[in-house]
């Protein structure tokens, strides 16, 4: 059975199609004469450009917009600054002026005649204003002279020491086609546009430097070095050299010419092993010659197999999509640092480091010479038409090397693009692999653009079947090579080869951003046949392929929402959805539903629903050593339902004790909350112990029951890094106490457990947080209530970067308000403001302390920055510094100091409603200042040096000999993390 689809999709898409098609296609032409020569004592590139512009487009052209792309590096707040800023990198941002770039010396001309330059927005795009017309059908030269600063490596364009990337180094004019003008500016995340034409180029450098360029080498001279480096036995992984090769005196120029390219690059390095085969080009007549180049150093046998990667990708691309047209491939080592790879016409730059890996990198780079270097893509619009498309191929591609590689690398491959994607999609934070490149998150446009895109591809291969789908990429291929295909013109063809209704690819496919999730519901079986009703969990509509009787008939069902049936005639033992369809949570993907226990964590996807068991150890000063296991079905792959429990059975207090979260989350299709879950967290430990000798169980426990809903709000866009939440959390909250009754035979008292104290509170908290790259700040506000209080508080803490190695200045205020119905002092005092927060003072039970209740002791130093914020606990009086059950404010303060170490200064300062009374000087603040070392986010120790008289005195009076080691604190900060879904904590997602 099928369902249908909506008449109204199919008329939209029919009448986008025409309209397309009405357009009449047409491309200009550009060709380039380049000469350039290399300093490469001050890092310069001098030169002059003749470009040759064709217009093929029925407007007369009045100017034209120029990408100056160096310039994307001179200055901070360019749009590739920023949009590194914004992905968390501060390499650029923080850079001297003298690593950066530029290009200049420009004075353009057309035909002998000045044109003029206007500026745009962008400092690397211009609209060069030309003192003649072009007219339909006709061209213009336009030259310039120009010299290029060369960065140092922060994105393609580059210099590591003498090791060269020249890549978007020349003026180059932006596409003009029926859309109109593309005038991108340069951009890490995100890729180019560009026109076609043929390249002319003289490059003139130090002798001794062998470079790899777009195109055919027209000096014979260096190809004939080139063949003789190529004989030379250099044993790999050993660095013969140290520091860098001279540069020779002696100059020289080398020629490379090619047609039909969109674009020039070229590398050059004096120190490169250089390799070289040849190949027949299948279902061509064409032999191409294979250079590899890379440094013979360390690490340099994952090069090894550089060659036959290479020819793989060749071979296979040229049988699936259509023959290569060039007479080269070359592949070069370089440092790169935007991504592990980057594709030009006929030559592509691999980053070191990539080891094992590097045959896939290979692949996926050189097949970018169809996509996007024979199919002309606008990548910047459409990565998954290039990023997407290329990389379903380069897994074929990889199975096909002659050398087979190893299979865990295989495996990685898949659990990278597999795990990847569905990491996203389990926690809803997937987005649509049709989006232009640069409203991607920076992790979203790996794992949806190189991840998602392939494997939707692989659905729609099988849903039109594989004979279909290579026809119709070649059919695609042929008529759009050497041009600029738009998606509609990929749908055109697509939807031609089959006769399967495609519009879920088109629509749902490529512009939802939902998940992947059916579920076989339920089988019914009849006498004669079966039914079968399959659920859609997420709405995303796409055919269903469903295996049934252990795979020996493959079915489809067409895309549907909610629920579907279908009867099939025969009576069905097993179904289950192909492995082949992105489904993020296969568990229940099978009627035959499966349970299997395993070891520690869960990193691969399944088809069983898993719990994980670990051992788990801990300790606190009551229960000393506790020992138990984690029971948690935790894995990359977020469940709705997340569950981890962990008991442990305490050898001191012999009981059980432990803890463990249990949450339920909800993705409700609304503008304005991303997520609601639903938690229950719970704890059972000792806190609390008499100094009677260990006769009848001294130790007591307490137990919290806490259920929470948390609605966790939408951002302004998906690149925003901003997080909001709101909590509504309830507390039960079991104290054990301790009973004491007197032996009348020898009058010593016997220690027993007693009527346990209950108590019941409230929590309601907002939570905003601002995580941008420098500066990011966060606040909340909350609400307390208990049977005898309201508690009204605020927080904010900013990050103040100083852009010294990447040390900052951290600023915090707190500020809080009691309200009481009663006037019991003692009882107001156990839910007080605290200066410093130790474990008596959290009787929510939230932290976790390994002393919670001791004055003495190494533990009793573990504090939390929260509330007041000071570093001195003064735990030996009966009335601790800084308690208030009125009114308390507090500023903390931490600076790291600019050297090498983690050492930080800190200084905090805090008023509360008595503070005048207990303060022997009269003022209404205290203070505390020191230095402390921070091993993490999560751990610090903090030595007080300087502190207010109060602070002093307890020294002198009270701690008395070696008062500094008694002051010293440390922090263990674990309620940083999330438990409900802690893996986002680790992976930052």
């Amino acid at each position: 059975m099928q369902i249908k689809y909506s008449i109204l999709p199919l008329l939209l898409a029919n009448s986008f199609l025409l309209n397309a098609q009405n357009k009449t296609y047409f491309q200009q032409k550009v060709d380039h004469i380049i000469e350039v020569s290399l300093d490469d004592q001050n890092h310069f590139l001098r030169g002059s450009m003749i470009m040759k512009y064709q217009n093929n487009s029925k407007d007369t052209l009045s100017f034209l917009y120029l990408h100056l792309y160096p310039n994307a590096y001179s200055i901070d707040y360019s749009a590739f600054a920023k949009q590194e800023v914004e992905n968390g990198s501060r390499k650029f941002y923080n850079a001297p002026k003298t690593d950066r770039g530029f290009i200049d010396s420009l004075s353009f001309q057309q035909n002998g005649m000045i044109a003029k330059i206007a500026q745009t927005e962008n400092v690397d795009i211009i609209r060069l204003v030309l003192p003649e017309p072009i007219l339909p059908g006709m061209g213009t030269e336009i030259t310039t002279p120009f010299r290029v600063k060369i960065p140092k490596m922060f994105s393609r364009l580059g210099h590591k020491d003498n090791s060269y990337q020249i890549s978007q180094w020349f003026p180059k004019p932006a596409v003009y086609d029926n859309n109109g003008w593309h005038p991108y500016p340069y951009l890490n995340q995100g890729e180019f546009y560009s026109e076609y034409g043929s390249y002319d180029v003289s490059i003139t450098l130090p002798n001794n430097y062998i470079v790899m360029a777009t195109g055919n080498l027209q000096t014979e001279t260096e190809e004939k070095w080139l063949d003789q480096l190529s004989k030379e036995i250099i044993i790999d992984s050993i660095n013969t050299k140290k520091g860098i090769t001279p540069s020779s005196k002696t100059l020289k120029t080398i020629r490379f010419t090619e047609d039909k390219v969109h674009d020039f690059a070229w590398f050059a390095d004096k120190d490169w092993k250089v390799k070289q085969d040849t190949l027949s080009i299948p279902n061509s007549n064409l032999v191409s010659k294979v250079y590899v180049a890379y440094k013979p150093e360390k690490g340099s046998q994952s090069w090894s197999t550089s060659i036959s990667a290479t020819k793989a990708a060749i071979r296979t691309y040229s049988e699936l999509v259509g023959p290569y047209p060039y007479k080269t491939v070359k592949v070069v080592e370089g440092a790169l640092t935007a991504g592990g790879g980057m594709e030009y016409p006929t030559v592509t730059v691999i980053a070191p480091g990539a080891g094992s890996m590097n045959d896939l990198v290979i692949i996926h780079e050189v097949g970018h010479n169809w996509f996007y270097g024979i199919l002309g893509t606008n990548e910047r619009l459409y990565p998954w038409m290039d990023e997407g498309i290329n990389s379903y191929y380069e897994k074929i591609a990889l199975k096909a090397m002659k050398k087979p590689i190893k299979e865990f690398i295989n495996k990685i491959v898949e659990d990278i693009q597999d795990n990847g994607y569905g990491l996203t999609m389990s926690k809803h934070s997937s987005q649509a692999i049709g989006l232009p490149a640069d409203q991607y998150t920076s992790t979203n446009y790996g794992l949806d653009v190189y991840g998602k895109a392939p494997a939707f591809l692989v659905w729609l291969t099988n849903y039109m079947e594989q004979e279909n789908f290579n026809k119709a990429m070649q059919e695609y291929f042929d008529t759009w090579k050497f041009k600029h295909p738009q998606p509609e013109d990929f749908e055109a063809i697509f939807r031609k080869h089959t006769t399967k209704n495609l519009d879920w690819f088109f629509t749902d496919g490529l512009y939802s951003a939902k998940g992947v999730d059916f579920s076989i519901k339920k089988i019914k079986r009849n006498k004669n046949n079966s039914t079968i009703t399959l659920k859609n969990k997420t709405g995303f509509q796409g055919p269903v392929a469903l295996k049934l009787n252990d795979g020996a008939e493959l079915t489809w069902v067409e895309p549907f929402k909610n629920k579907t049936s279908f009867t099939v005639d025969s009576v069905i033992k097993t179904a289950a959805i192909a492995s082949f369809i992105p489904d993020y949570r296969t568990e229940n993907n099978s009627n035959h539903k499966t349970f299997k226990i395993k070891p520690i964590f869960g990193l691969t996807n399944s088809n069983a629903y898993r719990m994980f068991i670990a051992p788990a150890v801990g300790f606190n000063v009551y229960d000393r050593f506790m020992l138990g296991a984690a029971f948690h079905n935790v894995q990359l792959r977020e469940s709705d339902f997340q569950y981890t429990l962990v008991p442990m059975y305490s050898f001191k207090a012999n009981t059980l004790v432990g803890t463990g979260s249990i949450g339920k989350a909800f993705y409700p299709e609304s503008n304005w909350i991303k997520e609601i879950d639903v938690n229950l967290e719970g704890k059972r430990f000792s806190y609390q112990r008499t100094h009677f000798e260990d006769r009848t169980n001294p130790r007591e426990q307490y137990l919290k029951i806490a259920p929470e809903i948390r609605l966790w709000l939408k951002a302004s866009n998906p690149r925003s890094r901003v997080t909001q939440y709101i909590s509504l959390k309830g507390y039960y909250i079991q104290n054990g106490q301790f009973e004491f009754t007197l032996d009348p035979i020898d009058s010593t008292y016997n220690v027993g457990s007693g009527a346990a104290e209950e108590n019941r509170f409230g929590k309601l908290e907002y939570y905003y947080k601002n995580n941008r790259t420098f500066n990011p700040y966060d606040f909340s506000v909350q609400i307390q209530q208990g049977k005898t209080f309201t508690k009204l508080s605020a927080e904010a803490n900013l990050k103040i970067d100083y852009f010294y190695k990447n040390k900052a200045i951290y600023l915090r205020a707190f500020g809080g308000k009691m309200f009481f119905n009663n006037d019991n002092p003692y009882e107001n005092l156990k839910y007080a403001f605290s200066g410093t927060y130790s474990g008596s003072n959290d009787y929510l039970y939230d932290e976790t302390f390994v002393a919670r209740n001791l004055n003495t002791s190494f533990g009793s130093h573990q504090i939390y920055e929260k509330e007041g914020g000071m570093k001195i606990p003064t735990l030996l009086y009966a009335h601790p510094i800084g308690m208030s059950d009125d009114w308390m404010f507090a500023i903390n303060f931490k600076a790291d100091i600019p050297i090498g170490l983690p050492i930080q200064v800190f200084a905090d300062f805090m008023t509360f409603a008595d503070a005048k009374n207990i303060n022997t000087e009269g003022s209404a603040w205290l203070y505390d200042a020191g230095l402390s070392i921070n091993f993490t986010n999560f751990a610090s120790v903090y030595f007080p040096l300087i502190m207010s008289n109060e602070y002093t005195e307890y020294q002198k009076s009270i701690l008395g000999k070696n008062a500094f080691f008694k002051s010293i604190t440390f922090k263990v900060d674990l309620d940083k993390i999330y438990w409900q879904r802690w893996q986002r904590t680790f992976l930052k997602l």
